[in-house]
């Protein structure tokens, strides 16, 4: 009688460090899918910000040189690091995935399968 409580109470350790396991991942994946977005609207509004100062300059009549002026260059830049960022952040979500796919079918010897 022993021996079956102490499988059972072994199995039910398994299984808690199992789901534990399983979290741990989809935690991961949850925080990359967030810097995802964050990485996104950062875009969107440093977007939003060039198209306005570029509309301001052009409502001014300063079009001719609007690609030398200093904020305009600035904001460009902005955009440039946010697009490598959220390049980034799309990589290492899926790095997260693959390891989280890899480690369920190492764990359950089926064959991976989409998150």
């Amino acid at each position: 009688m022993e021996r079956m409580w102490d499988a059972i109470k072994r199995s039910l350790q398994d299984g808690a460090a199992i789901a534990f396991d399983k979290a741990e991942g989809l935690t991961q994946v949850g925080r990359a899918r967030l810097d995802i977005a964050a990485a996104k609207t950062r875009l969107s509004r440093l977007t939003a910000d060039l198209g306005a100062a570029a509309f301001k300059r052009i409502e001014a009549g300063q079009s001719a040189n609007i690609g030398d002026d200093n904020e305009i260059q600035d904001l460009c830049d902005r955009i440039r690091e946010a697009a490598a960022a959220l390049d980034a952040s799309e990589e290492e979500f899926e790095q997260v995935r693959r390891q989280l796919q890899a480690d369920e079918a190492d764990a359950d010897g089926d064959p991976p399968s989409g998150v």
